[in-house]
């Protein structure tokens, strides 16, 4: 649903993705991404093979990989799952906002959007039965937080204090 949106979005050029090792994001990619190939028959006898998605070579998609004992970190790495080790680096070397794979944007975008959709929290009641109420109810919450909801990143601080209502301190930022 969310990749081909973003696939809509950016016809030109594939965006460069990284995640955690869920297998469901690689099936995605594949889904929105991938071109059909016929692999080669092996032999003379039996049925051809079935027709498969396989990953465009311009597509970039890296993983952190971490390893886990009794439930706790114990390392972290990085795998390649589509394109090229050499492509990934120069791609994360001409990046303005990390310069390493991972996934803390992603979990940050996350964390923003269940904290503003109830059908997305954990361990609710506010869950949806039809995908498309679901989908109506993401776009809604994406519009609030993208065009009303104020950030404090988007603010500037005003020359001048301006007074309140009330008996509180002056306000400081736009």
């Amino acid at each position: 649903m969310l990749l081909e949106r973003v696939a809509y979005v950016s016809p030109s050029t594939i965006p460069f993705f990284t995640s955690d090792q869920l297998a469901a994001y690689r099936t995605a990619l594949l889904h929105v991404y991938g071109q059909w190939e016929q692999p080669v028959r092996q032999g003379s006898r039996g049925r051809h093979p079935h027709r498969r998605r396989v990953a465009p070579p311009e597509l970039l998609y890296a993983q952190v990989v971490k390893q886990r004992e009794r439930g706790a970190v114990v390392s972290v790495s990085t795998e390649v799952v589509f394109g090229d080790a050499a492509a990934i680096e120069a791609r994360l070397a001409e990046s303005s906002s990390s310069h390493a794979v991972n996934t803390s944007f992603v979990e940050r975008t996350n964390l923003s959007v269940r904290q503003h959709n109830r059908r997305l929290t954990r361990k609710t009641l506010g869950f949806s039965k039809e995908r498309s109420w679901l989908e109506k109810q993401l776009w809604l919450s994406l519009a609030y937080y993208h065009l009303v909801l104020p950030h404090d990143s988007l603010r500037e601080e005003l020359t001048e204090p301006e007074p309140t209502r009330g008996d509180g301190s002056a306000r400081r930022w736009r």
